[in-house]
């Protein structure tokens, strides 16, 4: 160290502190004037599961996993589905013409559905796609890379893979966006040979998501005409259709997923026989030496056959089994003299843990897939994907679920969207005085029934569809924040704030937290209100941005400026800022109504390295740090802090690396960037980590 190091007197460790907060002060003041992007989301109109932050880059090959996988992924960033730079101008320039309301909404639904730039023409097309948002018609792409490139996905990482256990080939690929609840992907067929033995060509689909919990849910629809199985309800200024599915058909799903697979019925628990007389039934079963199912047939006679003396096959099924025992595979067959045509033959395959993954159906209509696709260890699908081929179109289906199933401590949570309709509640909020008469307005209700109580209270903003910059969008409103209690007395609660249109909530106790994500200045925020007395109730209005992860826990992001401190001429005049922002996440539980941090303490490199190997590409070379900190969060998580100190520039850089414990006992590299994280982000002193290192800094000179 150069010789300018000298001891620091506490009189100007004091002035150094008050000066750097007189400063962040300001910069604050500055950013709060100065518009500068905020973190963006993109959010959806109806209920869906939450979903993970978690995003890596670059597509996934079948040479690069296992030869059996059924992996998911987030894909929560923007770009997914979204116009490019010529479009969205073009958009802009119409939207400043004189247009009704349902044209304004048609583009404004552009911004997010993107016109394909790469299509080219049926008959020359190598790669067929069908986009089954709307009305199912046909794209042409010279190969899968340009569709793949068209509509966002090719840097992305698939939200969703299936692979074949015995080949190892990759058979779908998904790629989805939570919260625009849209997206693509391919299905390959790397064992089918038609006709003249050549192989058949991999499809594309687009789909939008549905959730399969709540169907009866409004969705707005840009097409003039009706789509498949749906039909117009109502005009409420814009053009507004129900999803009309049967409900025998979305019950199935969960019921395929949740079936015994050692039953000796259909794929969805029934029987499909209880009304018949079954006369002389005889059923075999052969097992396996440790007591498994292996083979059943049912054979009968049937009176109302007209066929009295003849016997027939009623059901016969086969299990197959992996070497260590685990279920692998169960092939169902009935009569279709017996039963309807449905479920005449069906595949199931199921993954080491027995859950049932994918399912091939053939009946008399043709061929059916069906896949479950679950987050880490639950068992029960999140998600359900659904491929009818009995047509020239590839048609999908993409089934969302409304909420992550309560925990043990019955808490549940998700993504809800508001209500653009006129209801009671807009009705109070018109009749208390909010200016409606300009013809861009437009209202979110957030109804529920809060305080479970039974009856309904509301959130409603009454604004206009722009974002922080106005510019016009689907995903965020920005207006007036009004409260409506169960009597429809409405009370304003916020001025003009710009607020997503989706947000995220927890339910526990009866109650209902409602996660209400705004702007004040350039950083977003999370209120978390309920209701209590048929009045607003804030759990939380810190000037923090929160969200909740797949475990429930909520996530703090602090914003900071803490990646450089700057002692300018030297250390011992005391001439010190902090500068480069940062923003890093903290993990909260929140359980009845209380908050708590999850615990973490400083451990040593030690004790660390008793835990688990720190991968070698990301070891610290101690000899470059004035300062290195490891803290350990009980939640298997590991912050390492390094403090840099540069003796030309009298500066010290703080960065940080982030790593989870996991399963094979190795220490997983999350992310790194500027900055430090505190040991507690709840009531720590942050200025004594400057002080040790300083500290240490004069020490050493």
């Amino acid at each position: 160290m150069k010789d300018q190091k000298k001891n620091i007197t506490l009189k100007q460790i004091i002035l150094w502190k008050l000066k750097s907060c007189f400063i962040v002060l300001n910069l604050i003041a500055a950013l709060l004037i100065t518009p500068i992007a905020p973190l963006q989301f993109n959010c959806r109109y109806y209920f869906a599961s939450s979903h993970g932050d978690s995003y890596s880059q670059g597509r996934r090959s079948n040479k690069e996993v296992s030869a059996y996988s059924v992996d998911i992924h987030a894909s929560g960033e923007k770009g997914i589905l979204s116009a490019s730079a010529s479009q969205l101008e073009e958009i802009s320039q119409k939207m400043k013409e004189s247009y009704s309301s349902l044209d304004r909404e048609i583009a404004l639904r552009k911004l997010v559905v993107l016109p394909p730039q790469k299509n080219i023409c049926l008959k020359s097309a190598d790669f067929l796609v069908t986009d089954n948002r709307y009305d199912a018609k046909l794209l042409g792409y010279r190969c899968v890379e340009d569709f793949l490139e068209d509509f966002g996905f090719a840097d992305k990482e698939p939200f969703f893979q299936y692979f074949d256990e015995d080949s190892g080939a990759l058979l779908l690929e998904l790629y989805y966006n939570e919260w625009y609840g849209e997206g693509g992907g391919v299905r390959y067929y790397p064992d089918k040979k038609p006709f003249f033995q050549l192989e058949k060509a991999a499809e594309g689909f687009l789909f939008s998501g549905v959730d399969i919990l709540t169907s009866d849910k409004f969705y707005p629809i840009t097409q003039e005409k009706n789509v498949r199985e749906s039909v117009l309800l109502a005009n409420l200024g814009t053009r507004w259709y129900k999803l009309r599915m049967s409900k025998d058909f979305l019950a199935s799903f969960p019921q395929r997923a949740n079936s015994d697979p050692y039953a000796f019925s259909s794929p969805n628990g029934g029987n499909g026989a209880a009304d018949m007389v079954i006369e002389y039934l005889q059923e075999d079963l052969n097992a396996t030496s440790s007591g498994r199912p292996q083979h059943y047939l049912a054979h009968r006679r049937i009176s109302h056959t007209g066929k009295s003396g003849n016997s027939s096959d009623i059901v016969e099924m086969d299990w197959t089994y992996r070497e260590n025992g685990s279920l692998k595979q169960r092939n169902y067959h009935c009569s279709y003299n017996l039963y309807n045509t449905c479920n005449v033959l069906v595949q199931g395959h199921y993954d080491a843990q027995e859950r049932l993954v994918f399912e091939n159906e053939y009946n008399a209509q043709g061929s059916f897939e069906y896949f479950y696709i679950y987050k880490k260890e639950k068992q029960t699908p999140d998600y359900y994907f659904y491929i009818d081929h009995n047509d020239n179109k590839l048609r999908v289906q993409f089934f969302t679920r409304h909420d992550i199933l309560a925990d043990k401590d019955g808490k549940q949570y998700g993504i809800v969207g508001p209500s653009f309709s006129d209801n009671p509640f807009v009705e109070a909020v018109r009749a208390a005085g909010e200016d409606f008469t300009n013809s861009d307005i437009v209202t979110h209700t957030y109804a529920a029934d809060y305080d479970g109580d039974g009856k309904e209270e509301a959130f409603v903003i009454v604004g206009k569809r722009k974002d922080n910059w106005g510019e016009p969008t689907l995903y965020m409103i920005t207006g007036n924040l009004w409260f409506v209690d169960s009597n429809y007395s409405a009370a304003f609660v916020d001025w003009s704030r710009t607020y997503y249109a989706s947000q995220q909530y927890i339910c526990q106790d009866g109650k209902i937290y409602l996660f209400i994500n705004h702007d004040i200045g350039n950083s977003w925020v999370t209120d978390v209100v309920t209701v209590r007395d048929n009045q607003v109730y804030y759990i939380s209005d810190s000037w923090i941005r929160k969200r909740i992860n797949d475990e429930g826990q909520v996530i703090f992001i602090q914003s900071a400026y803490d990646g450089l401190l700057d002692v300018g001429a030297g250390l011992v005049e005391g001439d010190y800022f902090m500068i480069w922002h940062s923003w890093k996440p903290y993990t909260f539980e929140f359980n009845h109504e209380q908050w708590k941090e999850i615990p973490a303490r400083e451990v040593t490199k030690e004790e660390v390295e008793a835990l688990a190997k720190i991968p070698e590409e990301h070891k610290i070379d101690e000899s470059k740090y004035e300062s290195i900190q490891y803290i350990l969060r009980e939640n298997g998580e590991l912050n390492i802090n390094t403090a840099e100190f540069n003796a030309e520039y009298n500066n010290i850089y703080f960065m940080y690396q982030t790593f989870r414990l996991g399963e094979t006992q190795e220490w997983e590299y999350v992310e790194g960037g500027t900055g430090r994280y505190l040991i507690q982000f709840s009531g720590e002193n942050h200025w004594e980590y400057l002080d040790n290192v300083i500290a240490d800094i004069m020490r050493e000179g």
